[in-house]
C-alpha cells in the first residue's frame, strides 16, 4: 500500500520556524540541544505544538554518538517520538552491541527506537540489519556507507537531509526536480548559527518543494 514518505529538512537556528512550513516532522542533533539554548527552545515549542520529533545521537556530526547517559537523559527530557539509539559508524557488531546495552539499561524511555544499520561489508550489514529488524521500533539507513546496499525504496517511512538547505545557503538552486549535479559538502550543524537572508531563503523554499516532487517520480 502506498503511503507518504515523511521528509525532514535541518535547518539553522535563524529560520526554524520557517522550516515548520516545508517539514513533516522536527529533526532535533542531541549535541545541539546542549550548545545552543535557541536550538533547544525551538524543539520545547515544536513539543508544545505537537509536532512529531525525531531525536538524533549526533553521530554524523561528532564522529561519535553523543554519550548514552546524557543521551538517555535528553530522552526523557525531549520526550521524542522516535529516537535514533547510540550506534558505532561502520561497525555493524559494535552497534548490535551498543544498541543491546543501552536497550538494556535504559528500558523504559519514552518514544520509539531506531535501530541505526553499520557495518563495511555486506554480510555485516545484513547481520546488523536483521538484529535491528527484530529489536528497533524502525530501522535507518545512513546515506553514505562505503559499501553502501538500499535498492528497496518502498519501506521507507521518512527521510531527514539537510540538502536543499545548506545548497540554498550556498545560492545553490535545483534544477527543477532533477536536483543538483554537485552536493554541498557542509554539515548543517557547522551553519547552525547562520542567519538567512531573504534571497537564501527563496532558494530554501524552492528547493524543499523540487524535493518533494523528487519523491513523487
Amino acid at each position: 500500500m502506498n503511503h507518504k514518505i515523511l521528509i525532514s529538512h535541518e535547518s539553522p537556528i535563524s529560520i526554524l520556524t520557517e522550516s515548520l512550513q516545508y517539514n513533516d516532522y522536527d529533526y532535533c542533533l542531541v549535541h545541539l540541544l546542549e550548545q545552543k539554548p535557541e536550538y533547544a527552545d525551538f524543539f520545547k515549542r515544536s513539543k508544545s505544538l505537537n509536532r512529531e520529533i525525531l531525536l538524533d545521537n549526533s553521530i554524523f556530526e561528532l564522529g561519535t554518538s553523543f554519550e548514552p547517559s546524557k543521551f538517555a537523559k535528553y530522552v526523557e527530557l525531549l520526550q521524542p517520538n522516535w529516537y535514533i539509539v547510540p550506534d558505532v559508524l561502520e561497525d555493524g557488531y559494535a552497534t548490535i552491541e551498543s544498541f543491546n546495552k543501552f536497550t538494556s539499561t535504559y528500558k523504559n524511555l519514552p518514544g520509539l527506537k531506531i535501530g541505526a544499520v553499520q557495518g563495511k561489508c555486506y554480510d555485516e550489514l545484513v547481520d546488523c540489519y536483521k538484529y535491528m529488524s527484530q529489536n528497533a521500533d524502525y530501522i535507518a539507513i545512513s546515506f553514505d556507507f562505503s559499501y553502501y546496499v538500499n535498492n528497496n525504496i518502498y519501506n521507507i517511512r521518512s527521510i531527514d537531509t539537510s540538502n536543499p538547505v545548506v545548497a540554498g545557503i550556498k545560492g545553490m538552486r535545483y534544477n527543477g526536480d532533477l536536483g543538483l549535479n554537485d552536493k554541498p559538502s557542509v554539515k548543517l550543524a557547522d551553519s547552525i548559527d547562520h542567519e538567512v537572508t531573504t534571497d537564501e531563503l527563496e532558494i530554501i523554499n524552492y528547493n524543499t518543494r523540487q524535493f518533494k516532487n523528487i519523491l513523487k517520480r
